[in-house]
């Protein structure tokens, strides 16, 4: 969905890291999912702490 979403030019290296910032703090929950052809997955989703975070964030 991100390239198609218009986050093209968005670097891998920038998403992996805003999510490790993310996850770091508290904003993100995840949990690990077998894949039937290759290693375990892991997903990520916005938690309430981070609901929170963006809430104070957003401007008005």
């Amino acid at each position: 969905m991100g390239r198609d979403a218009g986050l093209g030019g968005v670097g891998d290296a920038s998403v992996y890291g805003t999510r490790r910032r993310l996850h770091a703090a508290g904003a993100l929950s995840s949990y690990v999912a077998p894949s039937g052809g290759g290693p375990h997955r892991e997903y990520y989703a916005i938690n309430s702490e981070g609901r929170d975070m963006l809430s104070r964030q957003r401007i008005i």
